[in-house]
């Protein structure tokens, strides 16, 4: 590691197991269907502070 903690090319490297192909598309959804499930309030904040008004 590097002084601000990034990885070198070679702690990197070491992380590599394999480049084969792989059929993506079979592999398991872990994520959970509830997974960052907004309400409607929590979206039209989001909404809001992406709208910009005119003054």
């Amino acid at each position: 590691m590097t002084k601000d903690q990034t990885p070198t090319s070679e702690a990197l490297r070491s992380r590599i197991l394999g480049l084969e192909m792989i059929d993506w598309k079979a592999m398991e959804f872990i994520q959970q269907d509830n997974f960052k499930v907004s309400t409607d309030e929590q979206y039209q904040k989001v909404v809001s502070s992406l709208v910009i008004t005119s003054s």
